[in-house]
């Protein structure tokens, strides 16, 4: 049985880390309450694995680009944040 969990991703210079069960399928990424937030469909039965997030700010420059998947793009005020995840 599949359940849609949501992660709070908000706005970090750092990598976001989450422990997702294994096969999460990212649905989407949005701004919620001033949060940026991802939903996934989850297999609440699966093993833990940690994925990582990277928020990547319009005309700024990232040096392992190569590594990031792209998941969506989120619009908060004057500004766009990419949303990215971080492949091993």
């Amino acid at each position: 049985m599949r359940a849609i969990w949501k992660y709070p991703i908000g706005l970090s210079i750092e990598p976001v880390v989450h422990s997702m069960p294994e096969g999460a399928q990212i649905l989407t990424v949005q701004v919620q309450q001033d949060v940026i937030t991802l939903w996934a469909m989850v297999d609440p039965d699966q093993p833990r694995t940690d994925r990582r997030f990277v928020v990547w700010g319009t005309g700024h420059r990232h040096s392992d680009a190569e590594k990031l998947t792209y998941i969506g793009s989120v619009q908060m005020g004057p500004f766009v944040w990419h949303i990215f995840e971080e492949r091993p």
